[in-house]
């Protein structure tokens, strides 16, 4: 290390310290620990190459131990070694991705409240992932990360998020949880954004799944009969007053109407809600309603005809009459066919019955 720091010394730098350090493996982690903390001092990006560096040793270097390293270390280099580990190597054990998922929100809590504090009186605050500099950066890599990762615990994640704010982050979480009324009283009452909540609910929709199955209906309920936004776990001071939105209502109806139950929705519609209001909903459930029972009628018609002429062959091949006498021969074997049961093929040939199952 003293060399590292001497001009013209062969030695001068980190460069082959790392190269040392990168060849040890995992038998010898606490040595490359012990001088990996100067070289991260020296060189962020060098240091955390010692961890990075893909080689089967460097590979196979205990990831936590490493991790908790970091974090008393070189707290700089917990997040990328984290996203190295996760999404070059493909590490999947949940701690490794509740961590960097902390340590984003850390971050992004932390960049936000600078950009409030900082925020002019005639200025209105970005939309998540819009923001200039860090943050938008910091706040698309936890909404990516919370869409993505399976591997992590969204109860976990949903604790560390603020009560007036990262209500998008928030929205994600309780999608995992299948808290779709929370989410989308998120979306539709606080964020006032439909767009997000109709790609909410494309995201989820699984018609297999009793929850997500029903999504879409939740949706349009959030425009008709809206709950208190109490129910995402806000605080008081945060609620906001919820009214109804009886366009989007209506857009629902009539762009995905084929995802839920019309029946259910249409008796969900409130009492004051005119036919005048509904009407081009109800036309599409209506046409829809009318398509589908057309096919259904249409397949029966053909299955219908296909059921007939089977019937129809049926009663020809009972009606055909022949006689075994003593002289008919089996087509498989030649001997007389007598009285031994027999099968007769469409075309006439006849054969034992027991050549015939020993042919199958």
């Amino acid at each position: 290390m003293e060399q590292a720091h001497i001009e013209g010394s062969p030695l001068r730098g980190c460069n082959m310290t790392v190269e040392y350090l990168q060849k040890l493996g995992n038998k010898y982690l606490d040595l490359i620990i012990e001088f990996a903390a100067w070289v991260l001092q020296e060189n962020l990006n060098a240091g955390l190459s010692i961890f990075t560096y893909d080689s089967e040793e460097v590979r196979s270097l205990d990831r936590e131990r490493v991790l908790i390293f970091l974090t008393h270390e070189c707290i700089a280099a917990v997040v990328p070694y984290l996203e190295h580990i996760i999404y070059k190597w493909n590490e999947d054990m949940p701690k490794f991705h509740e961590s960097l998922g902390q340590h984003y929100i850390s971050k992004v809590k932390q960049l936000q409240r600078d950009y409030i504090n900082i925020l002019g009186e005639d200025e209105h605050i970005a939309p998540a992932g819009k923001e200039e500099g860090e943050l938008g950066e910091y706040r698309c890599k936890l909404q990516r990360f919370l869409q993505t990762s399976t591997a992590y615990s969204p109860e976990k994640l949903l604790v560390q998020l603020r009560h007036n704010s990262l209500y998008e982050e928030r929205a994600l979480l309780l999608g995992r949880l299948k808290k779709h009324q929370q989410a989308l009283a998120i979306y539709t009452q606080i964020l006032k954004n439909y767009k997000a909540a109709e790609k909410y609910c494309m995201n989820c929709y699984d018609p297999k799944d009793p929850e997500h199955s029903k999504v879409f209906l939740i949706l349009l309920q959030m425009y008709t009969n809206p709950p208190d936004t109490s129910i995402v776990g806000l605080m008081q001071s945060d609620h906001c007053q919820t009214v109804p939105n009886p366009n989007e209502a209506v857009r629902i109806l009539k762009e995905h109407s084929d995802l839920f139950d019309p029946v259910e929705a249409v008796t969900s519609l409130p009492l004051d809600y005119t036919i005048k209001c509904v009407w081009p909903g109800l036309v599409t459930i209506l046409q829809r309603a009318h398509d589908k029972k057309h096919s259904t009628m249409i397949h029966k018609s053909v299955c219908d005809a296909a059921l007939k002429r089977a019937l129809r062959r049926k009663t020809i091949s009972h009606s055909t009459k022949f006689v075994i006498d003593y002289e008919i021969e089996c087509a498989a074997c030649g001997k007389k066919i007598a009285n031994s049961a027999f099968a007769r093929y469409p075309n006439g040939r006849l054969e034992h019955f027991y050549c015939y199952q020993r042919k199958g």
